[in-house]
């Protein structure tokens, strides 16, 4: 039998922290400026356009948790 390490984890140092909860809102920025561009069409023509204001969506919303997650108070832990 092989035993596994147990998983280390490290605190995000606290600038490190903030720089990534700016990059991510800075991210967020950049695609929901794409995604506004699509959202006045009010018939999606192709399964393309569908599929580009789905994958939009999907990237906020998966965007939006994770700064949020950044943001909760106490430690952030990163897996070695």
């Amino acid at each position: 039998e092989v035993e596994e390490a147990p998983e280390v984890y490290e605190e995000l140092p606290e600038d490190e922290r903030i720089a990534l909860v700016n990059a991510l809102k800075a991210k967020w920025d950049s695609v929901n400026a794409q995604y506004q561009k699509i959202t006045h069409l009010v018939k999606l023509d192709t399964t393309g356009q569908l599929r580009r204001k789905e994958t939009l969506e999907a990237t906020l919303t998966k965007i939006e948790n994770d700064i949020q997650r950044l943001d909760r108070a106490g430690p952030v832990l990163i897996r070695n």
